[in-house]
């Protein structure tokens, strides 16, 4: 079994509160496999990890708040225009959003792209293509 984790500025950056819980956790089921997502400010924390990483805590996934493209220049137009999901990113963003099984190594590999951020996928014609397709008016 994987579970995914969905930490927010703390776990594995910052000792005690939140952060203590989530290692003791992790360390408690060491038969589970888990996939950790940080959700922190910006890179400058990248990596800086304060504690050790158990053995069944197989990946570690960083998003950035401050890669999003709040105000979009031309430079930002033009890669959200040549930005378009694969056949399986497509899928399994579907997926996601239909809450069903989903393969998260594609979509953590989604962010690794250059040029993509949450920003420019949300605000793309694909993720609204695939919005329109759950939901039809």
């Amino acid at each position: 079994m994987k579970v995914c984790i969905v930490a927010e500025g703390c776990y594995p950056y910052v000792v005690g509160g939140v952060s203590g819980w989530i290692n003791s956790m992790i360390k408690s089921f060491p038969n589970i496999e888990f996939i950790l997502l940080t959700i922190v400010a910006n890179r400058s924390v990248r990596g800086k990890f304060v504690y050790e990483l158990p053995e069944n805590l197989t990946q570690v996934y960083e998003l950035y708040l401050e890669d999003c493209e709040w105000e979009e220049g031309e430079r930002e137009r033009k890669v959200r225009k040549r930005f378009h999901l694969s056949k399986k990113e497509r899928t399994e963003l579907t997926n996601l959003v239909m809450n069903r099984k989903i393969e998260w190594g594609v979509i953590f590999d989604l962010f690794q792209r250059k040029g993509v951020s949450v920003d420019n996928l949300l605000m793309g014609p694909d993720f609204f293509q695939i919005v329109r397709e759950c939901w039809p008016v």
